[in-house]
This record gives structure tokens, C-alpha cells and sequence, in this order.
């Protein structure tokens, strides 16, 4: 019909030009609008028939539907606009949502969706849809949100997703994706929420997802078999959060009895250092240097044994930095011999701080302690202790 009208058109407007006649003014200014508009309507019916085309596929795919919503609802005798589950936007009346969620599907996710290039939510957690997510996913540029939390989708987490500039969440908990997170993940500067959990995946977290800025979230809490936390070199602000145990009754950190490594440098974490720090007994590196505590270090830190402990410069008072020597206060993980020699110092500046001044140590007693730190460190690197 375009293209009659579109000949037509032209016909009238040769014909003018080569017998003086033709259509009138009024006549060619009405006709162009139309035109326009009906190429218009035309454009539109054939993107929302890609739309339907895609959402039909689909229905196609999935092979259980217990409660029958894609069976009768999902039929090209009703506008898309107005099936379970799918949005539409109220300008372009394109598909923008699509929300299955707890309607027990259980199929496939058909290459077909990554037409639907209006899509910007795209949920189906609570499902059994399995095998790979298709690569066509990663043309809809608009999306802000995927979520397939609890299904059975499988096999490599796929790195397209870096495509998906606009992508605020993705969870994919609850499946059975394998392999390593995607370093191109990093490349989501707008993502908010990442959840992968129960999933089987192995290796490293990616640098580039360790930029994080902000406060420490109170629900790191519910991590509760993790074993080891690395967060220096981020931005952080704010205080430690007392679920950081990951345990519903944990009062402070001090309830960490089995925590071997922390370390929380370079950021900007305020408040007293907790002193039940100090009861952490299976605590073999600590790290909180270059932050903004407040107050001293907690007379609970002289319990620990010697060779245990490593504190960062920052947060070490005055007295014991003019002592040390600065190049075992660096940030980077010191060796052994760093290790014993700057909490041997440490304990030593404890005594000398007691609250009573029987409890103190005369200063012989001081410096002959200091030259037994720096004979044995000097001994430890002659036997190369790292």
C-alpha cells in the first residue's frame, strides 16, 4: 500500500511537470502528510510485529506451562501490550517489560528475544528455564535489569554482558553457570547489583569489579562461609558493619573466631578500631592502614602472639612510627621478619602506655628490647624469613 501510494505520488507529480497541469497547491500539501503518516502506521505495526514475533517464539520454547499464562493469554488475537507479564511503553507502545516471574516455565531463551530492542527489564526468576543465555541477548542495549534467579540456565557466564552498557542488575543466582566471572563484567560502570551466588563458578573475582565506592553493605552479613575478605584500595567510607559476621545474633566483629585475614587499607573507614579485634585469635594478617580511625590502638592488639600481626602506618601512633622504621610499615603484605619485628614494637608500646605506672617499662628495659627487635630481624632476613 506504501509503495502504490508512494508511485502514485510520483506519477501525479511527473505527470505535472510535463503537462503544465496536475495537482493543485492544496492538493500536494495534503497529500504529503498523508504520506508521511501512513508510512508511519506502516513502520510501527512492523516493530511491534517484531516484538510479537519474538514473544511468540518464546511460547514456542517453553515446553511447561503449569498455569497455562503463555498457553491462551500469549495469542496473536490480542495486542502484546495487553499479555501477562509484558509492559509496553506508552510513546512508541514498544515492548519494554517482560515479567515472568514464579510462573513455574520450564524451556529454553530463544535467540528471537534479542529482538525486542525497546527491552529494558527482563525478569524470569522463580522459573526452570535452562540451558545458555543467547549471544542476540547482548543487541538490547536498553536493558537496566536481568534477573533469572532460580532457574537451571548453564554453562559459561557469558562476557557479552559488557555490551550492555545500560545494565543496572544482573542476577543470576541459583543456577548452574560454571567457569570464571568475566573480567568484562568490569566494564558496567552503571551496575549496581551483581548477584551470583550458588552457582558453580571458580577462580578469581576480576579487578576491575573491585572498585567499589560507598559505605560497606550491612548484608555482607549473610556471607556466612566466606573465609577470606580483600576490600583495600577502594573507596569506602563509613563504619565497619557489626553483621559483618554474617551471623543473625553477631554483636561485633570479635565474633569472627575463626577469621585468618583481613585487610581494609586505603579507604576511608571512620570510627574506633573495635577491640574485640583483639580477641581474634586464628587472625594471621590485618591490614587497616590509610583510613580515617579515630582514637588508639585498643589494649586488646598486646594479646596477640608476636608472629601473627602486621599493622598498617596510619593508624599506629606517633610514638611507635618514629621508632619503627617506615620501610616496614609499607601497605604491601610484609614478609615474616616485617611481621615479627613491627608487632614485637607494637607490644612493646603497649607496655609502655599501661594505665599504671608500676605496669610500665623503664626505659633500659626499652631500649634493650628494641636492640633484641633489631638483632632478631636483622638474624631473620640473614635466614631469609618471608
Amino acid at each position: 500500500m506504501a509503495a502504490f501510494l508512494s508511485g502514485s505520488f510520483y506519477a501525479l507529480i511527473t505527470d505535472k511537470k510535463s503537462k503544465g497541469t496536475g495537482l493543485p497547491d492544496k492538493m500536494f500539501w495534503f497529500v504529503i502528510p498523508v504520506l508521511f503518516l501512513h508510512c508511519f502506521m506502516a513502520m510501527a505495526v512492523t516493530n511491534l510485529s517484531t516484538d510479537e514475533s519474538a514473544l511468540l517464539a518464546l511460547k514456542a520454547h517453553i515446553t511447561v506451562d503449569p498455569h497455562n499464562v503463555t498457553t491462551y493469554n500469549w495469542s496473536s488475537t490480542s495486542s502484546v501490550c495487553n499479555w501477562v507479564g509484558i509492559s509496553c511503553g506508552a510513546r512508541h507502545r514498544r515492548v519494554t517489560a517482560l515479567n515472568l516471574t514464579n510462573m513455574g516455565l520450564q524451556g529454553i531463551i530463544p535467540l528471537h528475544l534479542g529482538n525486542l530492542s525497546f527491552l529494558g527489564y527482563l525478569t524470569a526468576s522463580g522459573n526452570k528455564f535452562q540451558g545458555r543465555l543467547p549471544e542476540e541477548l547482548s543487541r538490547l542495549r536498553r536493558l537496566k535489569v536481568i534477573n533469572f534467579n532460580e532457574n537451571n540456565l548453564g554453562g559459561d557466564l557469558p562476557s557479552w554482558f559488557a555490551n550492555l552498557t545500560s545494565l543496572q542488575t544482573l542476577n543470576l543466582a541459583n543456577n548452574t553457570f560454571v567457569g570464571t566471572i568475566p573480567v568484562e563484567i568490569g566494564n558496567l560502570t552503571r551496575l549496581r547489583i551483581l548477584n551470583l551466588q550458588q552457582n558453580q563458578l571458580s577462580g578469581t573475582i576480576p579487578r576491575r569489579l573491585c572498585n567499589i565506592k560507598g559505605i560497606i553493605p550491612v548484608q555482607i552479613g549473610n556471607l556466612s562461609t566466606m573465609v577470606q575478605m580483600e576490600l583495600s584500595l577502594n573507596e569506602l567510607i563509613g563504619s565497619i558493619p557489626s553483621t559483618l559476621g554474617g551471623l543473625k545474633q553477631l554483636q561485633d566483629i570479635g565474633n569472627l573466631k575463626v577469621l585468618v585475614y583481613m585487610d581494609l587499607s586505603r579507604n576511608q573507614i571512620s570510627g574506633a578500631i573495635p577491640s574485640s579485634i583483639g580477641g581474634l585469635k586464628d587472625l594471621q594478617y590485618l591490614s587497616l592502614a590509610e583510613n580515617s580511625f579515630q582514637g588508639s590502638i585498643p589494649v586488646s592488639f598486646g594479646a596477640w602472639r608476636d608472629e601473627h600481626y602486621a599493622v598498617g602506618e596510619t593508624f599506629m601512633p606517633d610514638a611507635i612510627t618514629e621508632v619503627v622504621d617506615s620501610n616496614l610499615l609499607r601497605v604491601e603484605r610484609p614478609s615474616i621478619a616485617e611481621t615479627d619485628s613491627v608487632m614485637s614494637t607494637l607490644k612493646l608500646a603497649l607496655h609502655c602506655c599501661a594505665d599504671l605506672p608500676e605496669d610500665r617499662l623503664h626505659m633500659k628495659d626499652v631500649l634493650s628490647s628494641l636492640e633484641k627487635i633489631r638483632t632478631q630481624y636483622l638474624k631473620d632476613l640473614r635466614d631469609k624469613k618471608f
